[in-house]
């Protein structure tokens, strides 16, 4: 695999949080900084590495969601700390705690942070959810009283980390949206 193009359709890039591609063509003019994505992935079967916009991105393999949410992560979490400790980057910045990311800002021995969309836990509590949503919750619930510093996008969810995370640095930090979502043309539905 050479590019990313070949994860799917890249002009905007496309990815269901919204900020990561933002981010990534921003960091395209960081002079200075060594920038390196790493996610797992079943569309590769091998570790594979691309480098783009002047970042690389390593994707590793992944068999199935399930069995590594069945197995709390374990060999997503042991490929990616031998290639954090391979990296040794200065920071690890992790998105959610629905996948192994929440784990990695944890196992990690320096310094690092983990962004949140939503809590789970609190999904969870609010009404019945599918099991597979209930067993990430309760990952998340490992993961966020051993996490140091979170990042957080509405005061909603700022407060109940207080109460799920007390011994967190918690910051409020609106996500940047791609800048097509300001272009687009109103075109709402005749129909609901």
């Amino acid at each position: 695999m050479e590019t990313l193009t070949e994860f799917g359709d890249s002009s905007p890039p496309r990815h269901h949080a919204t900020w990561l591609p933002r981010i990534s063509t921003i960091l395209e003019r960081a002079d200075g900084m060594d920038v390196h994505w790493v996610v797992v992935s079943k569309q590769v079967e091998q570790a594979t590495t691309v480098v783009e916009r002047g970042q690389t991105f390593h994707i590793l393999p992944r068999k199935s969601l399930a069995w590594s949410i069945v197995t709390g992560f374990w060999s997503d979490r042991r490929r990616m700390a031998a290639l954090l400790d391979d990296l040794n980057p200065d920071l690890v910045h992790c998105w959610g705690t629905e996948d192994c990311y929440g784990y990695v800002a944890v196992d990690w021995r320096g310094e690092s942070i983990l962004s949140m969309q939503g809590l789970l836990q609190v999904y969870c509590q609010a009404c019945p959810q599918p099991f597979l949503l209930r067993l990430q919750a309760w990952h998340e619930s490992k993961v966020l009283p051993k996490v140091h510093r979170l990042t957080v996008e509405s005061p909603w969810g700022r407060e109940h980390l207080g109460r799920l995370a007390p011994q967190a640095e918690v910051s409020l930090l609106e996500y940047g949206a791609d800048q097509a979502c300001f272009e687009a043309t109103w075109n709402p539905a005749e129909e609901r």
